[in-house]
């Protein structure tokens, strides 16, 4: 599928019609939505592979990109106003007990992964 700003999209996911708690889908969401945003502005990439997986006691979120890429080191000492959409990402993820890591390098592209613990008691 190729989005609105031309990139050849794929979405992959084993969740049939299970459900997440609404606030992990929502944050799951909104991380997505930044992460793809960061990709549009930044990435210059052709494709973007998206996937969304639950473990028995995680939900995971894995975006990745065949775009420039960038050192994430380097990004974070930067700081400014390009780093703000990871740093918003982070603390989305962190609201909820998450991690994120950004893996990335100049000329390779980036791989975006965020899980979310799920709590026994229905989360």
């Amino acid at each position: 599928m190729t989005g609105e700003a031309g990139l050849e999209l794929r979405f992959d996911s084993s969740l049939g019609k299970a459900r997440f708690p609404e606030e992990v889908e929502t944050t799951l969401y909104r991380i997505a939505q930044e992460g793809l945003t960061n990709i549009v502005r930044h990435a210059d990439c052709r494709s973007v592979h998206i996937e969304l997986i639950r473990l028995p006691y995680a939900a995971c979120l894995q975006i990745e990109d065949d775009g420039c890429g960038f050192n994430p080191d380097e990004l974070a000492r930067a700081g400014g106003a390009r780093s703000l959409g990871l740093i918003g990402i982070r603390e989305r993820a962190e609201i909820l007990g998450g991690s994120v890591a950004v893996l990335s390098a100049p000329h390779s592209g980036t791989s975006l992964q965020v899980r979310i613990p799920l709590l026994e008691e229905g989360r």
